[in-house]
């Protein structure tokens, strides 16, 4: 197997958990990559749009890291522009605190009182609280208005703990039920996800990474993840190397085609070891 030459850590479930915050071992890990200069990013499929407000969470959870190594599943948006130019810059968009500011900066200006025929896209944020049945509706309805209006949405994942035993839904089960229900009227709808195991976020991270690593393969990236069916087989499919750790959703998605991990471990002190 190929000599890993960088390292991509998910965030939740293998870094830190929603009731216990830091996991054991994961700023040693993180410390002894920075000592020896080794190259390494945190990927989360949290769509933040400012690295700094995720900076204060992560302190808020034991973890001290350079905000400028934090990606979540929004920041491909600005490529994904790049390739695919909107219509107009005018978008209808819901979720987070204030996505408008970030918006802007990649020349798009939010106007939920638009028809679907003056939009440029629908970009649908996370979390559960900001949607009710009248907002669903409403996109909805933009959806079928009409049937050349990208549906942006950063984040696929359908939920996350956010208390044990607890699940609050994201923007990806949205999608779902959006796609469930333009079917039921005849129009086939393709969401546009960034996040993993979708490769914009994979690419993304890698061309940051080759930044610091001249001429980096992906076979020299190695992932490691807690959750098979998002952090493995987004991997896998990136060509990265990928590795298992059992401290958080590790259950979910093992049987997916495609999930299976180069190695697996309980925790993250034999990988702490490998930097020692």
């Amino acid at each position: 197997m190929t000599d890993p030459k960088a390292y991509v850590f998910d965030i939740d479930g293998v870094l830190k958990t929603t009731e216990k915050g830091a996991l054991p071992h994961a700023q040693a890990t993180l410390d002894a990559l920075t000592e020896k200069g080794i190259p390494f990013r945190l990927m989360t499929n949290c769509p933040f749009l400012d690295p700094m407000d995720m900076d204060e969470k992560m302190k808020e959870w034991g973890l001290n890291v350079n905000p400028n190594l934090l990606y979540g599943s929004a920041h491909p948006l600005r490529e994904y522009l790049k390739r695919h130019p909107l219509r107009t810059n005018k978008v209808w968009s819901i979720g987070l605190e204030a996505p408008g500011p970030y918006l802007e900066a990649l020349g798009l200006l939010i106007d939920n009182n638009l028809s679907g025929q003056d939009l440029g896209a629908l970009i649908l944020f996370d979390d559960d609280f900001w949607w009710d049945t009248e907002k669903i509706a409403v996109v909805f309805n933009l959806l079928l208005e009409d049937p050349k209006l990208p549906l942006i949405i950063p984040n696929p994942d359908l939920i996350f703990p956010d208390r044990p035993g607890h699940f609050m839904l994201t923007s990806g089960s949205i999608g779902e039920l959006l796609k469930t229900l333009c079917e039921a009227k005849g129009r086939k709808l393709n969401p546009v996800y960034l996040g993993k195991p979708y490769l914009p976020l994979f690419r993304m991270t890698e061309e940051t990474l080759r930044k610091e690593v001249e001429a980096l393969r992906p076979e020299e990236i190695v992932m490691i993840g807690d959750t098979p069916a998002t952090d493995i087989m987004g991997a896998n499919s990136a060509g990265w190397q990928t590795w298992l750790v059992k401290t958080g959703g590790y259950r979910y998605g093992e049987n997916f085609e495609g999930a299976k991990p180069d190695q697996v471990f309980d925790d993250l002190f034999p990988i702490l070891q490998k930097f020692r």
